[in-house]
């Protein structure tokens, strides 16, 4: 579950659709970890033998003292491994994807802006008019700011989805209905994004003066 999967379920048109050669090469991958993970289990002793006798002439003591933590790391990393080829069987290889089309969706972009709640609601209606000169200028992206954007797209179908999340807390945000922008208003929103979205449009300079 990510943090846009149930907007992104609200949305009509898309559906989440498994993909054979992404499920295949992480189904592929687990089966591998899991057996370098038995493989290790049978040949504990010898893994770190090997890794004691291959770090003992060091020339640095803390690389010596670290062959006695060689097994322990090689058990973490495998495990790691194992929890994401899991996700990704469960969340990645099942992208979102245009109901009629096929058209896979791939992130394009993803920031973070300092604003209240009046900001994140500015954004949202600016956004979704579908209005070049709206789309900029937006504030530089700060980590630590409570207004999300996601921006995800349909190359083939010229359709771009548009996620914004408000909320000091990442696991307790408010979603806002998710904006579709289809033709001009995604190739304008693509030109917003090229020319960095911190600048204001030429179209909203032209208009200015």
């Amino acid at each position: 579950m990510t943090l846009f999967d149930p907007t992104f379920a609200a949305t009509p048109g898309i559906e989440r659709r498994r993909s054979t050669p992404h499920t295949v090469g992480a189904a592929v991958g687990l089966v591998l970890v899991l057996v370098g993970l038995v493989l290790l289990s049978q040949n504990v002793l010898t893994v770190a033998e090997w890794a004691r006798d291959g770090l003992q002439d060091s020339s640095r003591a803390r690389y010596r003292a670290g062959a006695g933590l060689m097994v322990p790391m090689l058990y973490l990393a495998g495990f790691f491994l194992v929890g994401y080829c899991i996700r990704y069987l469960l969340v990645d290889a099942r992208p979102w994807t245009r109901t009629d089309t096929g058209t896979r969706l791939r992130s394009l972009y993803e920031g973070w802006y300092l604003g209240d709640a009046r900001f994140f609601e500015d954004l949202h209606a600016r956004l979704a008019s579908g209005d070049p000169t709206r789309y900029t200028p937006m504030p530089e992206r700060d980590k630590r700011g409570h207004s999300g954007l996601r921006i995800w797209t349909a190359a083939a179908d010229r359709t771009a989805y548009v996620g914004l999340t408000w909320g000091p807390r990442r696991k307790t945000t408010l979603n806002a209905p998710m904006i579709v922008l289809v033709g001009p208003a995604y190739d304008a929103l693509l030109a917003a994004k090229r020319a960095r979205f911190e600048k204001p449009s030429r179209d909203a300079e032209r208009s200015r003066w």
